[in-house]
């Protein structure tokens, strides 16, 4: 399922460095080529609600369940972290043209850790869509859209995050 590249103890030890030195590592073509196509499939058929609040957010969202996908991830981005907690519920987005979330004063990530697998097939970067964390003003991490896509993140209250607007550029395409 995950890629050799990243079982590798080597790997893995050298992935935990840079993730407790620089508080994010983003790993690209993370599940082999068959198992990253099936859970597209999957996330592509989910039953997203659309979720609007035109002063914070536009986009649609749906409960993902699949333990098979979910427990290695868990277990990877723990090895990565260097502790051990259950597993969390997981949502899946997707965002089409005209959606996004705003910044705004209630807004504050958690003391800990944000895990994101990315599934966008394909995606003109100039259609926005990225997701851009802030912290006292200042763009610490852009996370742009790319397939089969791992990337972690170390979250503190005084982080805020946005996903910006995907404009007439992403066309029917949308990030998932």
């Amino acid at each position: 399922m995950i890629t050799k590249e990243y079982t590798d103890p080597q790997i893995v030890e050298d992935l935990k460095n840079v993730f407790h030195q620089e508080g994010s590592v983003q790993l690209r073509h993370f599940l082999d080529k068959a198992w990253y196509a099936k859970l597209l499939d999957r996330v592509k058929r989910l039953r997203y609600e659309y979720v609007h609040d035109p002063l914070y957010h536009s986009y649609r969202t749906a409960l993902f369940s699949d333990k098979r996908f979910l427990l290695p991830l868990h277990h990877f981005a723990c090895t990565l972290m260097g502790v051990s907690f259950p597993p969390r519920k997981a949502s899946a987005f997707s965002f089409h043209h005209k959606d996004y979330t705003l910044l705004h004063d209630e807004m504050q990530e958690e003391d800990g850790t944000l895990v994101i697998f990315d599934f966008t097939p394909w995606w003109n970067q100039e259609a926005g869509g990225f997701i851009s964390f802030i912290q006292e003003n200042q763009e610490l991490l852009r996370v742009l859209p790319a397939q089969n896509t791992f990337t972690m993140i170390r979250t503190t209250p005084e982080m805020k995050r946005f996903v910006k607007y995907v404009n007439v550029l992403a066309d029917k395409n949308r990030r998932y």
